[in-house]
């Protein structure tokens, strides 16, 4: 009885000890938690997967803390910028195609290249491929290393994508090539060619008149203007690409004089 006794006492003690060591673990496992939470939440704000809002073409993972800039284009055209190296970025221009095929395309890649390079801008063109498609891929570096750039463009599902990887200095274009390529990488596409002809014509035409006014500023006014010419012939009725052709001449016309 007497050992009986002595155990029974030391019970309420034991008892408490026990729901304080539960409480306690409760606490532990309460705070952590809380904790993956906090991370959670902080991994999210800053790795946020971006969706096309405006056409509903693809979605892709940009690299954390990048910040968007956004155009005012009928095509689907966003960038990201590195947080601290501003002039660092990623772009994405997607549009309808209007028929044109892998061979087309990097037939009149290989023919802007060959317009740099008589320009003084090493411009390396090669096929290499981008989520199992075949992909045009140019590596360009402007003279006294003022920009490095890689394109890389595919045809999927009735669209056109324009994957681009920008740096002002070749040392900072290989600091962050690995980070930009993995976000490239994570491209997914959301659905096929709406079919809807009009508003392909609208994206093809803008992007000519941006290739026309990119070789422009290169001072390749022969090439912009047979890019508008090629243009007009496949979209004749375009007053877009006619006000373009109008700009270009006055341009010619400033640089005569």
């Amino acid at each position: 009885m007497g050992l009986f006794e002595r155990n029974k006492s030391k019970t309420p003690l034991f008892d408490m000890l026990l729901r304080f060591t539960r409480l306690l673990v409760s606490c532990i496992i309460f705070s952590l938690f809380m904790m993956n939470c906090a991370r959670s939440k902080d991994s999210d704000s800053k790795a946020k997967v971006c969706r096309d809002n405006k056409n509903g073409y693809f979605m892709f993972l940009p690299p954390k803390e990048w910040t968007p800039q956004l155009y005012s284009d009928p095509r689907t055209k966003v960038a990201f910028n590195h947080p601290v190296a501003r002039e660092v970025l990623i772009r994405f221009i997607v549009r309808e195609s209007t028929g044109e095929t892998f061979d087309t395309m990097i037939s009149q890649d290989k023919r802007i290249a060959n317009q740099m390079k008589a320009k003084g801008i090493s411009c390396k063109i090669q096929e290499n491929d981008i989520l199992g498609l075949k992909c045009s891929e140019v590596f360009i570096q402007f003279p006294n290393d003022r920009g490095t750039t890689m394109i890389r463009k595919f045809l999927s599902s009735g669209l056109h994508f324009n994957v681009q990887y920008f740096a002002p200095t070749k040392a900072l274009f290989d600091k962050y090539r690995d980070e930009a390529m993995k976000s490239l990488n994570t491209i997914v596409i959301l659905k096929v060619s709406t079919g809807d002809a009009e508003k392909a014509i609208e994206q093809q035409v803008a992007g000519r008149i941006r290739l026309a006014k990119l070789m422009a500023q290169l001072g390749n006014l022969e090439e912009a203007r047979l890019i508008l010419h090629e243009a007009e012939r496949e979209f004749p009725n375009s007053k877009l690409i006619q006000g373009a052709l109008k700009e270009l001449e006055e341009l010619q016309g400033t640089i005569k004089q």
